[in-house]
């Protein structure tokens, strides 16, 4: 079976210098891209100032206006809670997720994290595990993070079982592959593709390689940042976008 996927840190849908509301214009890009999952980071789950207009009277979240018609089903874990609003990662499916938590991987106070966990039921008969993360900006943090991911995986996903494990993780230095490739067998999809990491951070001049897709049991056939216009202007982050078979 042959599926798509779009990982993106959407900066709480705000345009790389905060100057205005992108949120319509992810909506109408991610609608024209026909993918099976996506895995945002920094996505609002509650806060009225980070809805657009015509939907304020309607919905509280970010996600039900991503999600709309278009996905078959969603989840969000609400990590950073403020007196406003709330954020966080979140997982839009066209496939019925059967199961999901949302473990706090948090080291500090002011950096709070989540890892959230999908189950999701394939044609095929298999099971389809999805592990959405954000991680903080400090290496040793990221390394403790990491040693969450490996048990949290190691405890609960089957050796054979189809993997993803993707999203922001602000590892500019390169410094955390090793891990996962060591502990969880995993391998880098654009890597593999390409030779290297992909560069997606700033948006506007990507010199940064924060944005990961990791995986096991499945084969990538194509992998790239989306890099043209409109999704240069969405957010500081550029998405990732893969093409792969079970």
């Amino acid at each position: 079976m042959k599926y798509k996927f779009i990982t993106f840190n959407i900066h709480k849908a705000r345009s790389t210098f905060l100057l205005s509301n992108t949120l319509m214009k992810i909506k109408e890009a991610t609608d024209s891209v026909p993918v099976d999952f996506m895995f945002i980071q920094e996505l609002v789950g509650n806060g009225p100032d980070f809805i657009p207009k015509e939907y304020a009277s309607k919905v509280s979240s970010q996600i039900e206006v991503l999600a709309d018609s278009i996905w078959k089903d969603h989840c969000y874990g609400k990590n950073a809670i403020f007196k406003d609003r709330h954020h966080g990662n979140a997982i839009l499916s066209r496939f019925p997720i059967a199961k999901w938590e949302n473990e706090n991987i948090s080291t500090n106070r002011w950096e709070q994290r989540g890892l959230l966990h999908c189950e999701i039921p394939l044609d095929d008969g298999q099971v389809l595990h999805l592990f959405n993360v954000h991680l903080n900006l400090r290496h040793d943090d990221r390394v403790k993070q990491v040693e969450r991911v490996i048990s949290r995986y190691l405890k609960l996903i089957p050796k054979d079982a189809p993997f993803i494990l993707a999203g922001d993780f602000n590892d500019w230095g390169k410094e955390l592959s090793h891990y996962l490739e060591a502990n969880m067998n995993l391998f880098e999809c654009h890597k593999y593709i390409k030779k290297n990491y992909a560069k997606t951070f700033p948006s506007f001049f990507p010199i940064l390689s924060l944005d990961r897709i990791y995986a096991k049991n499945i084969k990538p056939t194509l992998v790239e940042t989306l890099s043209s216009t409109p999704w240069n202007v969405l957010s500081d982050h550029l998405p990732m976008y893969m093409e792969f078979e079970i």
